[in-house]
């Protein structure tokens, strides 16, 4: 099918339906939308509807990628100029039109290829560069997803890739085009050069006043102050509160039986694994181990996958392919199993040592109880907190009279920068570490108030910018040896 598809897909009929495809696609899907006012759906692509749920979802996803990649201080506004609402729809537009267009075609992707593909992933290998199942399982687990979510992720991916790809190939680049990135990427070039090195230079004479002053003055840009804001603050935290709050025994056993698959510990095993590609290798080392022989001699001498034998550590039954649940947990520890197929291969698994289920009796877990139990009381005290902070503010109260008739903490500092450090460069612990914090002290004008603001710790704060202090560049009283440092390098 794919073939026929390359071979097809260069021809002005095949463009011909791609293009009234995916004006279709514009015309129709949006015109739905346009027309249909109680659809939820954000676009219509033939028989597909992305709904507002599964468009937010995306595009959280790709905002926290983006936020990892350019820092937490990336705001939604940001993310808007970035065009990143656009372009996260437009993918998911392009991934239904192709997924749409696999079904019709009866496209599909088998296990075999999925696992090999996954083997492929740089993420899943260990420091060897071999595929290692704990290290698969274990970035999945940190990530939230399960396996079999994310093989059913790969797997779609994978066929639309191969229909793009189908589809790509029977179009060809103009001939200036590829000469030209070609030239680009394949050009060389011959250099000759002379290191000079400073060791052989005589040092210079050291400055005077006269030649510091104009060498400060010359390159002020390299001896400035940043901007420094003054402010005064007020804030609740669940932290600030949560030693006054009192839980008896009834509620915490009350909380105990609420969670007590949370306290469960499914049976585990340690486990040790050779992996093979076909079964006649994998029926020779289960055959050479139930003999006696080492696991290490047997991985050395009939390598699969790996060379040697992969430490899978401490697992419990769903953290392992589903063919190994039952072999693995069925056989007494120390033993060995084997051969059982999965995706991934022929396992012959060596079971270490292994742990019974068991329950956490309360009294392991009660201080832990009780510390949540308090967090959550402490959270809705200052939730009320902050809801009292709003009405005296309304009634013309400043954030001292606030602070005063509630009892809270006034902070005042003298200057921070958009570091959040101080004049002598360093850091001002006084302030809260939320970034938004941050973001607001330096968005908002001198004399000006924020609204009360919810940090990402359940607490509430409101700030004032008292002053602010432009960047300007440094006397050089307080700079001298670093423009006589300087003056010595460019010298």
């Amino acid at each position: 099918m794919l073939i026929n598809m390359r071979k097809t897909a260069g021809s002005w009929v095949v463009k011909g339906l791609l293009l009234l495809l995916v004006v279709s696609f514009a015309v129709w899907g949006v015109g739905d939308i346009l027309r249909t006012p109680v659809s939820t759906a954000v676009a219509v692509i033939g028989e597909r509807e992305i709904s507002q749920v599964a468009f937010n979802d995306a595009y959280r996803r790709a905002f926290q990628r983006l936020q990892r990649q350019l820092g937490d201080a990336l705001a939604d506004d940001d993310a808007q100029r970035l065009g990143l609402a656009e372009a996260t729809l437009e993918q998911m537009v392009t991934e239904a039109a192709l997924d749409q267009a696999a079904a019709r075609y009866g496209l599909v992707v088998s296990a075999a290829l999925v696992a090999q593909d996954i083997r492929r992933t740089a993420a899943f290998r260990n420091a060897r560069g071999e595929f290692d199942v704990a290290i698969y399982d274990r970035v999945l687990r940190d990530s939230g997803v399960g396996v079999e979510y994310f093989e059913a992720l790969r797997r779609a991916e994978i066929v639309r890739e191969l229909l793009a790809g189908a589809l790509a190939r029977g179009v060809a680049a103009p001939a200036a085009l590829a000469d030209a990135i070609y030239g680009y990427r394949a050009e060389q070039r011959g250099a000759d050069y002379v290191v000079v090195s400073a060791m052989g230079i005589a040092e210079p004479p050291a400055p005077d006043e006269a030649a510091l002053a104009a060498f400060h003055r010359e390159h002020g840009e390299r001896f400035m102050a940043p901007e420094y804001r003054a402010l005064t603050f007020l804030s609740a935290a669940p932290e600030d509160v949560v030693a006054e709050v009192e839980i008896d025994d009834l509620e915490l056993r009350d909380e105990y039986e609420a969670r007590k698959e949370e306290f469960h510990r499914p049976a585990r095993r340690d486990l040790e694994q050779l992996l093979y590609p076909d079964r006649a290798t994998a029926d020779q080392a289960m055959a050479r181990l139930t003999a006696g022989e080492a696991l290490a001699t047997v991985a050395a001498t009939l390598p699969g996958f790996a060379p040697g034998a992969t430490a899978l550590g401490w697992l419990i039954g769903e953290e392992l392919p589903e063919t190994l649940q039952g072999p693995v947990f069925a056989a007494p520890a120390p033993g060995v199993v084997g051969p059982v197929e999965s995706p991934f291969g022929w396992h012959v698994v060596r079971i270490v040592a292994a742990e019974p289920e068991a329950q956490e009796p309360y009294e392991a877990v009660r201080e832990r109880l009780k510390g949540d139990l308090a967090l959550d009381r402490a959270r809705d005290q200052v939730t009320e907190i902050g809801n009292q902070i709003e009405d005296l503010r309304a009634g013309g109260a400043t954030i001292e009279e606030v602070a005063n008739r509630l009892g809270l903490t006034l902070v005042t500092v003298a200057a921070v920068d958009a570091a959040g450090l101080d004049r002598d460069g360093q850091a001002v612990d006084a302030l809260p570490a939320d970034p938004e914090f941050r973001r607001l002290t330096f968005a908002t004008a001198a004399g000006e108030e924020t609204d009360l603001t919810e940090d990402d710790a359940g607490g509430y704060f409101v700030l004032r910018v008292d002053t602010v202090v432009a960047a300007a560049v440094r006397p050089i009283e307080t700079v001298r040896e670093a423009v006589a440092a300087a003056w010595r390098e460019a010298e």
